[in-house]
């Protein structure tokens, strides 16, 4: 599979192991042949030697520059996807974090005083904030690739 179908391997294996379900098997690896290198490619460099580089047209600069508008024009509407992405990654870290602390604080010696139920609550607050921001995170890569391959 492609980075996609890890990422979606990856968050099952997670939902799985939160539910203490057995873990799903990884994707199958997708075979893909090499491409071919395009005749040009294969040509010999000398044929070109004498040529001189071709000038930019005004039609190619126009175009160049409406490509240009069209990259801004995405950037700017990918910006607050890729910005909250961002801040779910950090929130993230911050999560595994907090829920390594935690499960150390479960398998460390009863101590008095200690409250186990509230140390499960946290940790299952954890595990609930982590499902739902990796759901989100989802939703969010999916638009992103969407509004660039419409680009």
């Amino acid at each position: 599979g492609d980075l996609d179908d890890y990422q979606k391997w990856l968050l099952e294996v997670s939902r799985a192991s939160a539910r203490g379900m057995p873990p799903p098997d990884p994707p199958k690896p997708v075979l893909a042949e090499a491409p071919a290198a395009p005749p040009e490619a294969s040509a010999p460099a000398s044929r070109n030697r004498g040529a001189a580089p071709a000038t930019p047209t005004p039609a190619s600069r126009a175009d160049r520059n409406l490509g240009k508008q069209a990259r801004a024009k995405l950037a700017d509407t990918t910006r607050p996807l890729r910005n909250e992405v961002l801040r779910i990654d950090a929130r993230l870290a911050a999560l595994a974090a907090e829920k390594a602390q935690v499960e150390a604080m479960m398998s460390a010696p009863a101590k008095a005083g200690d409250d186990f139920g509230e140390i499960g609550r946290r940790l299952s607050h954890v595990a609930a904030e982590t499902a739902m921001l990796e759901e989100r995170w989802l939703v969010l890569q999916d638009e992103l690739e969407t509004l660039n391959a419409g680009a």
